[in-house]
This record gives structure tokens, sequence and C-alpha cells, in this order.
């Protein structure tokens, strides 16, 4: 019972690490493609 909760527990931290990884992957794409766009409107 303990074994079967505490798998279940991991697979949900699993996912909910997974999902925050992609949130901060995206958010870094996004500042990445910002600064990017500032140096190209600064002319580098």
């Amino acid at each position: 019972m303990l074994v079967r909760d505490f798998r279940e527990n991991m697979r949900y931290l699993v996912c909910a690490i997974a999902k925050d990884l992609h949130d901060i992957v995206d958010a870094l794409r996004v500042l990445k493609f910002d600064t990017l766009t500032e140096k190209l409107a600064n002319g580098c």
C-alpha cells in the first residue's frame, strides 16, 4: 500500500518537474529571443 502510494507520488512529482522544466525552457527561449531582438534593434 505504502509502496504504491510512493510510486504514485513519484510519478506526480516527475510530471510536475517535467512541466516546470518545460515552462523554464519556454521562458529561457523567450528571454534569449528578447535579447536577440534587443541586439538587432540596437544594431549589435
